[in-house]
């Protein structure tokens, strides 16, 4: 499952809820902003396969 800006807190919310449903996750994020790499430390780690 494709995630378009899965850094801000609305798409990490949407790849965390697609994580526990057990998708595999890709995450697509500028990371434009500081506080997208806080997001990012939340769902790193676990099933999401690539951050781009």
């Amino acid at each position: 499952m494709l995630v378009a800006g899965g850094a801000g807190f609305l798409g990490r919310e949407v790849a965390e809820y697609l994580l526990r449903k057990g998708y595999d996750v890709f995450v697509l994020d500028p990371l434009a902003d500081s506080h997208s790499m806080e997001g990012i430390k939340t769902i790193r780690g676990k099933s999401v396969i690539s951050i781009y």
